[in-house]
C-alpha cells in the first residue's frame, strides 16, 4: 500500500481486502462443510454402534474411507486459491449494484495526453466523480451457497441425528467413539 494515499483510496482498499476475504470464505465453506458432515457421519456412525457389528477387515475398510475422505477434504481445502484482485473488484461492483462500474475504472490510469493541462483536468475531475461513487461500494456478507450441492439439506438431517444419537446413548457415547480405532476382537 503507498503511504501518500487519500482516505478514499484508503476506504476503497480495505473494501477490496475484505471482498477477497469473503471470496476466500466463499470459496472454501463448501469445501470445509463437507469435511464437517464427513466428521458428523463417523460421530453418526460410531454412536450408533455400527463398528463392533462390523467385521475386521469391513472395519478397517470403513475406517480407513474415512481417513481417505478427510485426507480428500484437506487436499481441496489446501489447494483454493487467494482470490485476484480484479476478482474482489467485480464482486464489490456486482454486491453494491452501482452502475457503470466504478471501481475498474478507478483502476485504470492515463497514458496518452498526460502532459496536456485540459486532459489532465479533465482526468482529475473524473477520478474525483469515481472516488465519490467509490463510497457508495458495499462489500456484503459472503454468501457460500453451500446449499447447491446439499438440495435436500442431508447436512440438516445428519447433525440432527447425531444430536439425538448424543442423547440417546448418554454415558456411553465415548466408548462408542473409541471403539471404532479398537481394530481387534472386542
Amino acid at each position: 500500500m503507498v503511504m501518500d494515499q487519500t482516505p478514499a483510496q484508503r476506504g476503497f482498499e480495505h473494501k477490496v481486502r475484505l471482498s477477497r476475504c469473503a471470496l476466500l470464505f466463499e470459496a472454501m465453506w463448501p469445501r470445509l462443510w463437507f469435511g464437517i458432515g464427513l466428521a458428523v457421519l463417523f460421530i453418526v456412525v460410531s454412536l450408533a454402534g455400527l463398528w463392533p457389528a462390523l467385521p475386521p477387515v469391513a472395519h478397517r475398510v470403513v475406517l480407513g474411507l474415512f481417513g481417505l475422505g478427510f485426507l480428500v477434504c484437506l487436499i481441496s481445502v489446501a489447494r483454493v486459491r487467494w482470490p485476484s484482485r480484479d476478482a474482489a473488484i467485480r464482486r464489490l461492483e456486482l454486491r453494491s449494484g452501482v452502475a457503470h462500474r466504478p471501481a475498474s475504472a478507478y483502476e485504470d490510469t492515463l497514458t496518452l495526453g498526460a502532459d496536456n493541462d485540459a486532459t489532465a483536468a479533465l482526468w482529475r475531475a473524473h477520478r474525483a466523480r469515481l472516488s465519490a461513487m467509490l463510497a457508495k461500494l458495499r462489500v456484503g456478507h459472503p454468501q457460500p451457497r453451500a446449499d447447491r450441492f446439499d438440495p435436500f439439506a442431508l447436512r440438516g438431517l445428519l447433525l440432527l441425528s447425531a444430536v439425538v444419537l448424543l442423547i440417546v446413548v448418554g454415558d456411553s457415547a465415548s466408548d462408542r467413539l473409541r471403539a471404532a480405532f479398537r481394530l481387534g476382537p472386542a
